[in-house]
């Protein structure tokens, strides 16, 4: 993986820690708290994403957007987690061999997918 690539990687790894604990601080009346790691991956966020959605009782259709309007603290955490999500899910790392890695830059968007045969 590139020098750059990974400083990104742990520099959002740091971003998503801190806001791990900002929520943990938000949760800790629930008696709930999130388990903070040196790395994470997408699929643990999602995991997160799912249940803080369930504990929060977070209803996307209320969403406010625009101005004048005040987002709930859950709903500011619940977005700035979906786009750490997404972000980390940009550059994906697939394992071939015990000797080779492959490194593949997915660009996720509506009209590209990318299918990988190996």
């Amino acid at each position: 993986m590139e020098e750059s690539t990974e400083k990104s990687r742990y520099r959002l790894f740091a971003k998503i820690t801190a806001l791990f604990e900002k929520m943990n601080n938000e949760l800790k009346y629930k008696s709930v708290k999130i388990q903070t790691n040196a790395e994470y991956t997408p699929e643990y966020l999602d995991e997160i994403l799912s249940r803080y959605k369930m504990v929060c009782n977070i209803d996307e259709g209320k969403f406010v957007y625009g101005r004048g309007h005040r987002k709930t603290v859950a709903q500011r955490y619940y977005e700035k987690l979906c786009k750490y999500r997404d972000k980390l899910s940009e550059n994906v790392q697939i394992g071939v061999a015990d000797e080779y890695i492959a490194v593949v830059d997915v660009i996720i968007s509506e009209a590209i997918w990318i299918a990988l045969s190996l």
